[in-house]
């Protein structure tokens, strides 16, 4: 596998051309994204709260409003849930039918489940896992000069 050239590879090369530059800086452009559909006040200021919380270049658009949207409304019904178990505390219900007794997971647990794996996966499309925000730093980061190891 080989490596990368430092910044002072490529200049004294003569291969340090923007256009050759493999990471991109991007501007944010237009107004701030607004939500794609209508949000409990509960999931709006979950919203605003995220939105708030973007780096000043952001990527998102308001394309994105409807994965955000999307993401929102999942916490809101993962935390419905885990609040309604907590009160309850029945995470399995036991059922005795006949002779046969039986546990079976309750709604809300298999729903709050259902829920995390959904979080889980917006939550990569809209970058918000550690890889994908790795890989977000780099677009806005300001390089610092490179020291090159073999000068």
């Amino acid at each position: 596998m080989s490596r990368r050239k430092t910044e002072a590879q490529k200049k004294i090369q003569g291969t340090d051309e923007p256009s050759r530059r493999r990471v991109i800086k991007l501007e944010s452009e237009g107004p701030i994204v607004k939500p794609a559909t209508p949000l409990t006040p509960d999931q709006k200021k979950l919203f605003d709260e995220i939105i708030s919380k973007l780096p000043e270049g952001t990527v998102f658009r308001q394309i994105d409003s409807f994965l955000l949207s999307a993401f929102v409304i999942e916490l809101g019904v993962y935390f419905k849930m885990n609040k309604k178990l907590q009160d309850s505390d029945a995470y399995v219900t036991r059922i005795i039918q006949g002779s046969q007794d039986m546990e079976i997971v309750s709604k809300e647990y298999q729903v709050m489940q259902k829920s995390l794996s959904n979080i889980i996966a917006l939550s990569k499309q809209l970058g918000f896992d550690p890889k994908t925000r790795l890989q977000m730093i780099e677009l806005f980061e300001e390089k610092t000069t490179e020291i090159d190891p073999f000068a």
